[in-house]
């Protein structure tokens, strides 16, 4: 998939494999003022930051997480570049008092 970066948030859409394995179209946008709180975590890892069983179908590298008040979403960002990821987001989302 593709996570892209805007002033006004950010916005993944899924690629086609990714639609045909979930069997419908994914696309995520979320408004840089929902953003609570952007991290990384390990490898395999869910947003609590605690490893996964399995390794079919999870990524080797770090995974970047975007937390709203209402959901933390997951995404793995390839080459381990979610540190890179997390500090262009900081760049765009609003400092939290």
């Amino acid at each position: 998939g593709r996570l892209t970066l805007y002033p006004s948030g950010l916005v993944f859409a899924a690629s086609r494999a990714e639609d045909a394995l979930r069997r419908k179209g994914t696309v995520i946008a979320i408004d840089t003022d929902d953003i609570v709180d952007v991290r990384v975590v390990p490898a395999r890892a869910g947003a609590d930051g605690r490893p996964r069983s399995g390794v079919l179908y999870r990524s080797w590298f770090p995974r970047l997480v975007v937390e709203t008040p209402d959901v933390a979403q997951v995404f793995d960002v390839a080459w381990g570049r979610a540190r890179q990821v997390r500090d262009r987001c900081a760049g765009v989302v609003p400092e939290r008092r």
